[in-house]
């Protein structure tokens, strides 16, 4: 009896976690650009202010931050030289030429990688801040420990 009470359980499972599935490889696609968003509208917000101020607590932190939100929004545009530089000057192949085929290929190849390499970026990014907040919260910590 267990055993078909299982095979009726994986029978209703398997569409929810194809759809699942589904719904994270949408995700992954549009992921990059809500990060490249997110990148564009904080440096559009810090554009008219100082980018470190006096009483910064870790300055060279800061400056990364912003320079990882940079290379962000920059990395798409990036991609897009490439590709039209590979289309533009590539499209040799040892067997045959055909510049419109492999630099067409090596234009949307250049683009989804560097649109691929934002979530990348962006993890060391958080890696980064979560460590400094790590430290932060030790030297509360230890102001707390030492009254």
């Amino acid at each position: 009896m267990e055993e078909k009470q299982q095979y009726s359980l994986i029978s209703e499972a398997l569409p929810k976690a194809l759809f699942v599935f589904l719904k994270t490889l949408f995700y992954f696609i549009v992921l990059p650009y809500k990060i490249w968003k997110s990148s564009t509208l904080r440096l559009a917000h810090i554009s008219n202010q100082p980018l470190l101020s006096d009483d910064e607590e870790f300055p060279v932190y800061s400056i990364a931050k912003i320079g990882y939100d940079a290379f962000i929004v920059f990395l798409p545009i990036l991609g897009i030289v490439i590709g039209v530089f590979s289309l533009l000057f590539g499209g040799y192949n040892s067997y045959y030429y055909d510049p419109y085929y492999s630099g067409f290929w090596s234009f949307v190849s250049s683009f989804v990688v560097c649109y691929f390499l934002i979530p990348l970026l962006s993890f060391i990014k958080e890696i980064l801040t979560i460590t400094l907040s790590m430290v932060r919260s030790l030297k509360k910590i230890e102001k707390n420990t030492e009254k």
